[in-house]
């Protein structure tokens, strides 16, 4: 994401592993790249995605230690 940007992203053929999810988000990065943005919209969408990446991490983490008690 923030070597190629959003037009990058949006261009890959499966952003996500799950087909509904890779719509979904290919939908997203497509909305983000406006001629307006740039790379400062980049920049926010790589920022967004790492804190979404993060609670998804957190909340596997949790639940995996919920299983192991």
């Amino acid at each position: 994401m923030r070597a190629g940007g959003l037009a990058r992203a949006a261009e890959l053929p499966e952003p996500l592993p799950r087909r509904e999810a890779a719509v979904l988000v290919r939908e997203w990065l497509r909305a983000g790249v406006e001629p307006a943005g740039g790379i400062g919209a980049d920049d926010t969408a790589a920022t967004w995605l790492r804190a979404v990446a993060t609670i998804i991490e957190l909340k596997q983490l949790t639940r995996a230690r919920g299983r192991s008690t």
